[in-house]
């Protein structure tokens, strides 16, 4: 809250302590760490053009991304097979929800990215615990060149 001092031409700033203490942010296993990395990886490698569509399983990807990807692939030209890098990958948890924000390098070009992940049947198959269920891409405009 702003409070005006008389007298004086600036606010003061008179913050309440809260009542409920703020818990203590929680440690994700590094299996799960693993895992969002691992399916992080393999869909960018797919939206770049490194990788095919079809490799995206319905059981570790949402709807969404596989449209994403095919989208982001549709009329281009097959991609020259240059590394994509994962620099860094950065967690949140919500309730059941991962959020992750992270970024990467593709062709000299830095690309950020946000993804979302949900736990996933613990009765399946598959050795993944998590499923991606969201993913977005940062770029910089293609007419400018990235810093």
């Amino acid at each position: 809250m702003l409070t005006p001092i008389p007298g004086m031409c600036y606010l003061k700033s008179f913050r309440k302590e809260s009542s409920i203490p703020s818990e203590p942010p929680r440690r994700l296993p590094t299996k799960i760490k693993r895992d969002a990395f691992t399916l992080s990886a393999t869909a960018l490698n797919a939206a770049f053009g490194r990788r095919h569509a079809s490799t995206l399983a319905d059981a570790l990807y949402s709807e969404q991304i596989r449209r994403l990807v095919s989208a982001r692939r549709r009329g281009k030209a097959p991609v020259a097979p240059t590394p994509l890098i994962v620099e860094s990958l950065h967690f949140h948890q919500r309730n059941q929800l991962i959020d992750a924000v992270g970024s990467s390098t593709f062709q000299g070009r830095h690309i950020g990215f946000l993804a979302q992940f949900e736990p996933r049947d613990p009765t399946s198959a598959h050795p993944q615990v998590i499923r991606m269920r969201s993913l977005r891409l940062i770029e910089p405009p293609p007419n400018r060149p990235s810093p």
